[in-house]
């Protein structure tokens, strides 16, 4: 058995030991060994010392310094344990001597294993303080990694985000490109019906023999007629530029969100800043589209825009 073996064992041995059972009140008396008890005590608060050291730092000849001194320690237990008042000899000088070679021993473990348990007690600390930085160093890479997955996790749910207005003004663009042709066929359905019935019902009104009262009693009627039909043409004409120009808007914010979409995946953060607001001019500024009129093309910028300056500003 090596040293290093020995010692484990002589550490485990002692740490079991129960300093108060050296004491033997009821077997010896007035000879008991109670005065012992806290120098048995202290010795092995020493045994404990030595377990958390870091003894595997410790130098070959200070192992066997220790295994010494603790094999004293397990000598003077036994001194303790094997006394008898029966013996050869005069009892009190016998166990005077007993108590003289346990306090030598105290006083020899004492004086040597301090510095030893100081040296083995720093390199523990040094060991422990080396894996907390490794931990740390360790946590502090989680940590960045969870970041970097936060942000990306973000950046990817923007994305997501952009690319779902983007399907909606999608949808929302050929939903009225398909209004438009609807309203158009109309518009050309009532402009024919119009014409029609104003050159076969109207241009054919009066003749000979016929007063003024009877050309107008037969072409009044006839005369609302165009009318109706005229104002309806008329009023699905402009549902029919409503369309055309909700189409085009629609369609223009798409592309804004696409080109933005585009931007952001190879951009720096000021140019995804400039995009942004275009972006925002696009979707909320009205927008001309050569269909709508005076009060619906142009209008200059919103406040939104405004907003999203603000916004950006006061990020961190």
């Amino acid at each position: 058995m090596s040293d290093r073996e020995q010692l484990q064992k002589q550490i485990s041995e002692l740490l079991k030991f129960d300093p108060n059972s050296v004491a033997r009140t009821e077997q010896l008396g007035e000879l008991s060994f109670k005065p012992l008890v806290p120098v048995f005590t202290d010795m092995q608060r020493l045994v404990k010392q030595v377990a958390s050291s870091d003894l595997d730092g410790l130098p070959d000849e200070w192992i066997n310094l220790i295994v010494g001194q603790f094999g004293q320690f397990d000598k003077a237990i036994k001194e303790v344990a094997d006394f008898t008042v029966g013996g050869a000899g005069d009892p009190a000088a016998r166990r005077s001597e007993v108590i003289s070679f346990v306090k030598q021993t105290a006083a020899n473990m004492f004086l040597k294993l301090p510095a030893v348990i100081s040296y083995g007690l720093a390199s523990a600390h040094n060991r422990d303080f080396g894996q907390l930085a490794a931990k740390k160093a360790e946590v502090d890479e989680l940590a960045r990694r969870l970041t970097d997955l936060l942000a990306k996790g973000q950046e990817e749910r923007g994305k997501i985000t952009v690319s779902q207005h983007a399907q909606h003004f999608r949808s929302e663009a050929w939903l009225h490109a398909f209004l438009s042709v609807v309203w158009a066929l109309v518009v050309i359905g009532l402009a024919l019906a119009t014409i029609w019935y104003a050159v076969t019902h109207v241009a054919v009104v009066g003749g000979t023999g016929m007063t003024l009262p009877d050309v107008l009693a037969r072409i009044l009627p006839k005369l609302i007629v165009v009318s109706v039909l005229s104002s309806a043409t008329v009023f699905v004409a402009k549902n029919f530029r409503a369309s055309q120009h909700n189409f085009v808007v629609n369609r223009h914010r798409m592309r804004a969100l696409s080109t933005f979409d585009a931007f952001v995946d190879a951009s720096d953060v000021q140019t995804k800043q400039a995009v942004l607001l275009q972006a925002a001019g696009a979707i909320f500024a009205p927008q001309s589209s050569g269909f709508g009129g005076p009060d619906s093309d142009g209008g200059g910028q919103p406040n939104m825009i405004e907003i999203v300056k603000i916004a950006n500003q006061t990020k961190p």
